[in-house]
């Protein structure tokens, strides 16, 4: 009889980190406040269930934000889909095609400034 109920409160403990892994993927990203700093990272659009550049100017960004997209895959999309989901020639045309992105987007900001 212990043992079943160990059981079962293991499974609602694992359960419930779970679902609150999920949530963050699923929430809004929440920007606040308005110092002009430019915030780059990575949100999860769960009807794509990709993660996708995210970029703005504010103080903080909170929610369904990562630094990295990396963290974003590592938290909200699922080891089975991760690994086998995307072509390795894809997942490499997609990263070097962001990194251009963001060195072009350096260049822009650098010779924009006074």
């Amino acid at each position: 009889m212990k043992l079943a109920f160990a059981f079962c409160l293991m499974t609602i403990i694992v359960g419930l980190a779970w679902a609150q892994n999920n949530t963050l993927c699923h929430s809004e990203t929440i920007v606040t406040g308005d110092c002009k700093q430019r915030i780059r990272g990575f949100t999860y659009l769960a009807g794509r269930e990709r993660c996708h550049r995210f970029r703005t100017r504010a103080c903080s960004v909170t929610g369904n934000f990562f630094h990295s997209r990396d963290e974003c895959k590592l938290k909200c999309i699922p080891e089975s889909k991760n690994s086998n989901g995307e072509n390795g020639f894809v997942n490499f045309m997609n990263r070097a095609m962001s990194q251009v992105q963001d060195m072009l987007q350096s260049l822009v900001n650098y010779a924009s400034m006074p």
